[in-house]
């Protein structure tokens, strides 16, 4: 299993991170930790993630908000939230 570090803003720069830690040809896991940010390039992450739901695990880490949220709640792949990690969502 290779593990991936992945913070930051919502935005072309992550999905593309996303992209490439999606390219490794085995399991991976991935630590993630973000404020949020766009909304189009989170669905996109999801659906990458999605596509390989078999192999990745998303572990939330430190602070996972708006977009960020959306993304670590709808993605169909194994998931961890580190203690202490705070979440936020907007109704």
């Amino acid at each position: 299993m290779k593990t991936f570090f992945i913070d930051g803003t919502v935005n072309k720069d992550m999905s593309a991170l996303f992209r490439d830690c999606l390219e490794y040809p085995g399991d991976i896991q991935i630590f993630f930790e973000s404020s949020g940010g766009s909304i189009r390039q989170a669905s996109e992450i999801i659906h990458m993630l999605n596509q390989n739901a078999d192999r990745v695990t998303l572990i939330a880490n430190h602070e996972i908000s708006s977009s960020a949220w959306m993304i670590f709640f709808y993605s169909k792949c194994k998931r961890d939230v580190i203690e202490g990690t705070l979440g936020m969502i907007h109704l």
